[in-house]
């Protein structure tokens, strides 16, 4: 019945292997976490910007007993800037027009998908879905689901749905897939879809585009094959 949470089990399984992006299809991947023990899993990783004038570096440091990336940023004849990168990422994607770039991460196979914007001008990573958060409750209201648990009022006050960047539609703005977790925890609304294209880096959205307009427009951004999810269910009116 629900088909998309072994879709991304199988395309997390994959993308640890071989290290292929797990969502944003022209992503490069590299490795969220590695065992000191066995460095050679986690190598510094180079991405150029398209224009060619910057350059990513993803490398890693021991951190409470595990190899954790980081980022280093080199312009041309400048010394690298550092920037941090949220546990759990383990993909980006520049901007077409060199100006910005996105990772995108987990902290688990079915919850905390997350994505963080990164402009030139201030490394610091950015959430830009909170709006994209407030429309999911609007669009799939937690406490109307079937099968509804008492803390649903706090996830209508604090949603935390899996948000990930798939493509950049312009220069700034970006496609972001949002997903009420693949967990029983919500209920009838378990594994709703919907995608935003949303203006960077105000999270403003420009476009709500639905599961089935996604698929047909998207899906060659998307680094698995994206099902459409069952229709969600509420409790009786």
């Amino acid at each position: 019945m629900r088909t998309l949470l072994a879709a991304y089990w199988l395309c997390i399984s994959l993308s640890a292997w071989s290290r292929q992006p797990t969502w944003a299809k022209k992503a490069t991947a590299f490795a969220s976490e590695c065992d000191p023990a066995r460095p050679a899993a986690c190598q510094t990783v180079s991405v150029v910007s398209p224009d060619g004038k910057n350059r990513i570096e993803v490398r890693y440091r021991n951190s409470k007993g595990a190899l954790s990336p980081y980022l280093m940023i080199f312009g041309s004849g400048e010394h690298g800037q550092v920037a941090r990168l949220p546990y759990g990422s383990s993909e980006l994607l520049w901007s077409p027009d060199s100006r910005a770039f996105f990772a995108n991460g987990s902290l688990g196979a079915t919850s905390g998908l997350f994505v963080h914007l990164y402009r030139l001008e201030d490394l610091r990573p950015l959430d830009p879905t909170a709006r994209a958060q407030r429309a999911m409750v609007r669009t799939f209201p937690p406490c109307k689901a079937m099968y509804a648990l008492d803390s649903c009022k706090e996830v209508d006050r604090h949603p935390e749905y899996n948000m990930s960047a798939i493509d950049w539609a312009t220069d700034t703005s970006l496609v972001v897939m949002a997903e009420v977790p693949c967990t029983s925890y919500y209920g009838g609304i378990m594994c709703q879809v919907m995608a935003y294209e949303i203006e960077i880096p105000t999270g403003k959205i420009l476009n709500s585009i639905s599961p089935s307009q996604f698929k047909q427009r998207w899906q060659g951004s998307m680094a698995w094959d994206f099902r459409i999810p069952d229709a969600a269910e509420y409790q009786p009116e």
